[in-house]
C-alpha cells in the first residue's frame, strides 16, 4: 500500500516538472532559513550565559539625556563609588581596552590588538577557565598578565608559557595564567590581561583618565 503511494506521488511529481521544483525549492529554502534563524536566536539569548551568577551581573552604562546618548562605558571613578555608596552591589571590576600595547617577546615586536587592563575582581566576577596558573597569583603581583591558550601558543609556540616574560611597552610582565579561549557567545573575546593599575602609573594618563569628565 505505502509502496503505491510512493508511485502516485513520484508520477505526479514527474508530470508536474516545474511546479514540483518550485514547491520544493521553496520548502528547502524555508526549513534552512527557518533553522538557520533559529540557531541565530538561540545564540543571542545565551550570550554571555556561560558565567556563574549571570542574572546578577550588570554593565554600568552612561546616559546623556539631554543627547540622547547612550554609552557602554563610564568614568574610572564610577566603580568605587557604587561599591561605597550601594550596598547590595557586592564585588565591582573595570575593564579598559583603549590601548594597543607593543609586545616585544625575543625581540620580535607585535601591537596586541585584543589586550585588556583589568582589576583584581575582574576573575572572580566572570568565569574563565584556567589551564594553568589562577586568578589569585595575577591580583597578587601587578607585573603580571594572563593569556588566552591560542595567544600563548602565538607568541611560545609548545614551549610552556607560564613564567615568560612579556616586555609590553615600557614594563615587563610574568606570565601568570593561561586561560581557555573564551566561546564564540562572549562579549569578551580578549587574549590577554594585565591590571589595570599599570596603566595609572603614568602621572599624565592617571590625571586624564581619574576624573568624572572621562568616561572611558
Amino acid at each position: 500500500m505505502i509502496k503505491n503511494y510512493f508511485k502516485t506521488a513520484w508520477r505526479s511529481l514527474w508530470k508536474n516538472k516545474t511546479t514540483s521544483f518550485i514547491n520544493i525549492t521553496g520548502l528547502a529554502v524555508g526549513m534552512a532559513a527557518a533553522v538557520l534563524i533559529f540557531i541565530w536566536v538561540q545564540n543571542e539569548m545565551n550570550f554571555d550565559n556561560y558565567h556563574k551568577d549571570a542574572d546578577n551581573i550588570y554593565r554600568l552604562t552612561t546616559n546623556f539625556k539631554a543627547q540622547g546618548w547612550i554609552w557602554e562605558t563610564s568614568p574610572l571613578l564610577l566603580a568605587g563609588a557604587v561599591k561605597n555608596e550601594v550596598p547590595e552591589v557586592e564585588k565591582v571590576t573595570r575593564l579598559y581596552s583603549g590601548d594597543m600595547p607593543v609586545f616585544n617577546i625575543n625581540n620580535n615586536l607585535s601591537y596586541e590588538k585584543n589586550c585588556a587592563f583589568v582589576d583584581d575582581d575582574w576573575f572572580n566576577i566572570f568565569n574563565f577557565d584556567f589551564i594553568e596558573g589562577n586568578a589569585a597569583a595575577f591580583a597578587n603581583d601587578l607585573n603580571s598578565i594572563i593569556l588566552t591558550a591560542s595567544e600563548a601558543k602565538k607568541y611560545f609556540g609548545k614551549q610552556d608559557a607560564l613564567g615568560k616574560i612579556i616586555h609590553a611597552d615600557s614594563l615587563n610582565y610574568v606570565v601568570k595564567g593561561i586561560i581557555k579561549d573564551n566561546p564564540a557567545n562572549s562579549s569578551f573575546q580578549y587574549t590577554a590581561y594585565i591590571p589595570l593599575q599599570n596603566l595609572l602609573k603614568n602621572p599624565d594618563r592617571k590625571a586624564n583618565d581619574v576624573q568624572w569628565g572621562n568616561d572611558n
